[in-house]
């Protein structure tokens, strides 16, 4: 079950219709569109590790729009 909701103030604020028991178990992700106002130090953790995996794939730059959507070669091909 997913509820959003924002920061106010150092607490998160669930939209209205959030009901969850008192004592409830809840994780808290930060959405993509806000990663830029991570503070600096927790915004220099997260690039401490980016391109550190490798898919092994290399040619992201032509196919990026087939790997994004997950349709394969031949599906594209049709």
């Amino acid at each position: 079950m997913v509820y959003r909701g924002t920061i106010r103030n150092g607490q998160v604020v669930l939209e209205e219709s959030a009901r969850l028991p008192e004592g409830a178990h809840v994780r808290v992700e930060i959405e993509n569109s806000h990663l830029e106002d991570l503070p600096t130090s927790d915004m220099t953790e997260l690039l401490k590790i980016a391109g550190t995996l490798d898919s092994g794939r290399r040619d992201g730059s032509v196919n990026h729009d087939r790997y994004i959507s997950g349709v394969t070669r031949a599906e594209s091909a049709e």
